[in-house]
Parts: C-alpha cells; structure tokens; sequence
C-alpha cells in the first residue's frame, strides 16, 4: 500500500495492483506485473 501512496485499503484499486504470474493475470483480469505500464515504459525509452 504505501508502494502506490495509498494509505488506506480504500483507497486502492485495481489499477494500483498486479499479478505476479501470468497465470494469476489470466484468471484475474489483473495486468501481469512485466506488462503492467509497459507501452509508457517504452514510450520513455524511445524518446
């Protein structure tokens, strides 16, 4: 929780978490941890 700044669990949503396994992401609907923000990241990285 203070990872994302929230301090209170309702203040988290399902943007703020993620899947550690391709797997839970599968089953969740819960971005996978490697993809997660990964279309900014390589937006970052192309500039």
């Amino acid at each position: 929780m203070a990872g994302s700044r929230n301090w209170e669990v309702q203040y988290i949503s399902r943007k703020d978490i993620f899947s550690l396994t391709e797997e839970c992401a599968k089953v969740t609907g819960i971005p996978y941890v490697m993809d997660a923000y990964k279309e900014e990241a390589l937006e970052i990285i192309d500039a």
